[in-house]
């Protein structure tokens, strides 16, 4: 009998250093869902609940090769964008 897999969702989001939006949050809700998640990091953030700090854009050839990289190694079902 075959092993089911779960579907591979692919996640191009910014982070959130507090956890309350961004890939953290479209990861935790994934999960539950039961779908494997794939990254790209657009943006690394500093931010609390209240107000963002800092922001760092990835360079677009960095988010590129991240996706390409996804893409070659998973089988995506599917892509969440932002």
């Amino acid at each position: 009998m075959a092993l089911e897999t779960a579907p591979q969702l692919l996640v191009i989001a910014g982070s959130d250093s507090s956890g309350g939006a961004g890939v953290v949050r479209d990861i935790e809700t994934a999960t539950a869902f039961g779908v494997k998640c794939s990254l790209a990091i657009t943006a690394v953030t500093a931010q609390t609940h209240e107000e963002v700090h800092a922001v760092k854009p990835m360079p677009a050839g960095l988010v590129e090769s991240q996706i390409r990289a996804a893409l070659a190694a998973n089988d995506i079902a599917a892509v969440k964008i932002g």
